[in-house]
């Protein structure tokens, strides 16, 4: 009994843990989980005949590396929401919509992930700066991509830095979220019209 007594805290501790762990403390389904929505109705050129590009997984800062919504304060630092993420983590997330906004334009065929082409006429560089809530006045929503375009051999045949900023209606969590779609949607529509002009 003595010896219970003694390492019944300990056993407590450990269950709280693995508690933790399961995710039966709470703090995970307490999460909401968003989603992007890739843009669709827009018209874009047709590309060359007979093209393919492979869209890669984007480059991102290890900060911004997570399923987490980031949002960035007044003196510059990078914090995470705890009661919000996405379906996936965010570089996951934006080729996905990406892709998906390809195959909203009409050109689902002409683009595809690296591991279902062994030989491409282009790729597709993303390399995210930033995708994050800003804790300005006005709260907005801020993205910052640079984009490479690549012919087979590896030369850069085009390079653009998509840029946008979205007003928040309020510091709701969901009024956030959708400051950042809105965000996406216009860099999507550019990005998939200005990739199809460049090949």
């Amino acid at each position: 009994d003595d010896m219970i007594g003694r390492n019944s805290d300990r056993f407590d501790g450990i269950l709280a843990g693995l508690e933790r762990l399961a995710g039966a403390d709470g703090g995970e389904a307490d999460r909401v989980v968003f989603d992007l929505e890739a843009p669709a109705g827009f018209q874009t050129p047709p590309p060359p005949p007979g093209r393919l590009m492979v869209l890669a997984e984007p480059t991102i800062p290890l900060a911004l590396n997570t399923d987490r919504l980031v949002v960035r304060t007044a003196d510059g630092a990078l914090t995470l929401m705890d009661e919000a993420r996405w379906p996936d983590n965010l570089p996951n997330l934006l080729q996905a919509k990406m892709l998906q906004a390809f195959e909203n334009a009409g050109h689902g065929a002409l683009v595809v992930r690296p591991a279902d082409a062994f030989e491409a006429d282009y790729r597709l560089v993303l390399d995210v700066r930033a995708f994050h809530l800003a804790d300005t006045d006005p709260y907005e929503a801020q993205g910052d991509l640079t984009a490479k375009l690549m012919d087979a051999s590896g030369k850069v045949v085009a390079t653009r830095q998509f840029r946008m900023t979205h007003p928040a209606v309020s510091r709701d969590t969901g009024d956030g979220v959708d400051a950042l779609r809105a965000v996406f949607s216009a860099i999507a529509v550019d990005m998939v019209e200005w990739s199809l002009a460049s090949m």
